[in-house]
């Protein structure tokens, strides 16, 4: 009888560690990370971020921190539609002292986004100075799941 029920529990735990290996998932990650520094910036720049590879999950973080003038920061997908957007600006003006600039106010903000099964391609962090002062970082992840099945017959061989 005793034999009987380890020849039970056995086999059980065989196949439980066995299931977990043919369920087993695998991921890869890959960061990119920017800071772009604006210094009394008007011109509009553009970040391409690409994405590859099917089944993963795509985050994005745009931060910014200004002490002078404005930033319009928009993010689009490969098809060109608006995915998130946000504006930030001075209200209060630095004040110049001996060619100084003071800062007299730093205004901060961010947006992210977390996508599932994300699309394939280009994707564009679109950055509209208007004389802006300040810092724009870009941070992007990519989660690449994948699902490893190991064939049954294997174990058995």
């Amino acid at each position: 009888m005793k034999k009987s029920i380890k020849t039970v529990f056995l086999s059980l735990f065989l196949s439980i560690l066995f299931s977990s290996f043919s369920m087993a998932q695998m991921s890869k990650n890959y960061s990119l990370g920017r800071l772009i520094i604006l210094n009394n910036d008007s011109e509009i720049k553009e970040i391409i971020i690409e994405v590859k590879e099917k089944n993963c999950k795509f985050i994005l973080r745009v931060q910014s921190s200004i002490y002078a003038g404005k930033v319009k920061l928009e993010v689009y997908d490969p098809n060109g539609k608006k995915q998130g957007n946000y504006d930030l600006g001075c209200q209060i003006q630095n004040e110049h002292t001996d060619g100084n600039k003071r800062k007299k106010e730093n205004v901060t903000g961010q947006t992210s986004l977390s996508q599932e099964n994300a699309t394939i391609g280009k994707w564009k962090v679109k950055i509209i100075p208007q004389k802006a002062d300040g810092k724009v970082k870009v941070d992007f992840k990519q989660e690449i799941i994948s699902k490893n099945t190991i064939d049954k017959n294997e174990h058995s061989k």
